[in-house]
């Protein structure tokens, strides 16, 4: 399981530092708003990550990576639809 998370964090990392490119910003004004959200998913990961068997912790990285989809605008449609796969696997039980 834990596997599973560094995975995916990686790969959350990875989408978010490969959306930081000019060509894929829709609406650059959101940068902050996007930024703050990352983190509060990094954070959230983290946390979950170094206690796996917390289910609040599990719910508190998926409302966080919901977050970090509703609020930023400078994803491709094909970028929020990774995280959104990832959610629709994702259970905290």
């Amino acid at each position: 399981m834990k596997n599973s998370i560094n995975k995916l964090a990686l790969l959350s990392i990875g989408i978010l530092l490969g959306s930081c490119g000019a060509g894929n910003s829709v609406a650059p004004n959101s940068t902050a708003a996007c930024d703050a959200r990352a983190k509060d998913y990094e954070a959230a990961i983290t946390a979950w990550s170094n206690d796996i068997g917390n289910t609040n912790k599990c719910q508190a990285a998926k409302t966080a990576i919901e977050k970090l989809i509703s609020t930023c605008t400078i994803y491709t449609v094909a970028q929020k639809k990774t995280y959104q796969d990832q959610l629709a696997t994702w259970k905290c039980n």
